[in-house]
């Protein structure tokens, strides 16, 4: 039935639990769309309805917006349609996400070792020489075998003063001061937690979520008699914002969000920690619950000062005045002191500081292959989308134009770096402008995802994209992804797998 326009019947489905409407019916117009191929090609036109709605998530998938096209006229007269179309359309939960990029893998709590001596005045039997084959501590060996600088540690011994009984200086150690004392002497050696935890920077919001439209249209056996009802679901994301019908006869566009009324949160100042090894910790075992959000300048990741996190060798045989302090001083406000503070609170049923669990309702979440510290959207955020379906009559012309992906390629990049490039080219191949997609998707799992673009190409002329590419694997390896290009009518008319290695 070709309908001159059409009645939509708007069923706006509310949450109970809220009192929110989440669907709006923003607009519709009676269009003729056309299509252009060629310059010199008369336009390609059909009787086309647009209708705009704004579609607000919901929790758990409980919301949406129905309608029914039952009616057209023909400017004289109405006619209602044998089989209405029924449409059906719901936004899942949105999820404001956070990629993370691997940064470094600190200690949970590095401890002091006291290792007691004896210091018989010209023969102190604590070692701690930078060039000592044995030292009292002995050497951290690195991958290669060679010994890791300053991690001998140092030796503290008492004073003549001290072993003759007149200071009453104290000693980091505790040492028994005596001319013939076993314990007069002490060496003082950094060691590691078996618990290590991996540290993420933490990048911009990035927003999640899923628009489903659901199409009950009803096909006769025949194409005259009985026939039944048959549905088709078409989705679209916002990294692919745009998706046709089998049978071409509905297309959806995402056209963009309004603003939330409160802005997402930035966690540009604070480091993501996860615990990572030995893989049979509790903290480990337990997954994201121990998850924690700490502040940048909590941290010293060079290892090069004193109670800060990542604190390391040379910090800690550098410490000034070190054998007048007692242990543990360059040691303190460490993973394992935040931890315990907010485990404490935890416990008691109070709000802690640090586990992301604090910062509401949230969830780990994978997006072809790639992990994401996300929160659900508490606050209502719209999406704004189009509905092109078969009706009439305002002129509207959409250039169409066949394209091809000329080229892409990735520049080879470190793993789990965030410095990865993807370079493509894109041509358009026919004689008059239009607008083009490309998506990349596909991906091997260790690939973040990847947002679409879009860009206008004039005829016969390249135009570049250039994506961001994130690897969240640490070993050497190669991947896939595969480039889709579409048209202006949401086609895909040309695809390409990209390969690279990190």
């Amino acid at each position: 039935m070709n309908l001159i326009s059409l009645t939509l019947i708007l069923l706006l489905i509310t949450i109970f639990q809220t009192g929110f409407v989440f669907g709006d019916f923003l607009s519709s117009s009676q269009i003729e769309l056309c299509t252009q191929e060629d310059a010199d090609q008369n336009l390609n036109c059909n009787e086309k309805f647009v209708v705009t709605l704004s579609l607000t998530g919901g929790q758990n998938n409980t919301q949406s917006l129905q309608f029914i096209l039952d009616q057209g006229t023909d400017g004289t007269q109405t006619k209602t349609m044998q089989y209405p179309w029924r449409i059906g359309l719901s936004k899942s939960s949105i999820q404001v996400a956070y990629p993370i990029t691997y940064v470094q893998t600190v200690n949970n709590k590095p401890t002091e070792q006291v290792i007691f001596e004896q210091n018989l005045l010209i023969y102190d039997e604590c070692v701690d020489g930078g060039n000592a084959q044995n030292p009292t501590c002995g050497w951290f060996k690195d991958n290669n075998g060679n010994n890791v600088p300053n991690s001998q540690g140092y030796c503290c011994a008492c004073s003549l003063a001290q072993d003759l009984g007149i200071s009453d200086d104290t000693t980091r150690a505790g040492q028994t001061c005596s001319l013939f004392g076993s314990q007069s002497s002490s060496a003082h050696c950094l060691r590691f937690d078996p618990l290590w935890y991996n540290v993420f920077e933490i990048g911009n919001a990035e927003i999640f979520y899923t628009i489903t439209l659901t199409i009950d249209k009803y096909n006769t056996n025949d194409g005259i008699g009985s026939g039944s009802y048959v549905e088709e679901t078409v989705q679209i994301f916002p990294s692919v914002p745009s998706a046709v019908s089998s049978d071409g006869s509905i297309i959806v566009r995402l056209i963009g969000d309004f603003a939330p009324p409160t802005q997402y949160a930035v966690f540009n100042d604070k480091y993501l920690l996860i615990p990572s090894s030995p893989p049979t910790d509790q903290r480990v075992l337990a997954g994201s619950s121990n998850w924690m959000l700490l502040d940048k300048e909590l941290f010293d990741l060079t290892g090069d000062t004193c109670n800060k996190i990542g604190v390391s060798f040379y910090a800690f045989e550098t410490e000034s005045k070190a054998c007048l302090t007692q242990v543990g001083s360059c040691l303190h406000n460490q993973i394992y002191d935040y931890y315990k503070s907010d485990d404490a609170k935890r416990q008691a049923g109070q709000v802690g500081n640090y586990f992301v669990d604090n910062w509401g309702d949230w969830v780990p979440i994978t997006n072809e292959g790639t992990i994401y510290m996300a929160f659900y959207q508490t606050s209502i955020q719209a999406s704004v989308i189009t509905l092109t379906f078969s009706a009439d009559k305002i002129q509207f012309v959409t250039n169409v134009s066949p394209g091809k992906i000329v080229s892409a390629q990735v520049d080879q990049f470190e793993a789990l770096s965030k410095n990865g490039k993807l370079h493509a080219q894109v041509q358009n191949i026919g004689s008059i402008i239009a607008d083009f997609t490309l998506t990349v998707t596909e991906c091997s799992q260790e690939i973040m995802a990847i947002q679409a673009q879009e860009v206008s190409i004039s005829a016969f002329q390249t135009a570049p994209f250039t994506f961001n590419v994130y690897s969240e694997t640490g070993l050497q390896s190669s991947y896939q992804c595969t480039l889709k290009l579409l048209d202006s009518q949401a086609s895909v008319i040309d695809t390409l797998v990209v390969y690279f290695n990190t």
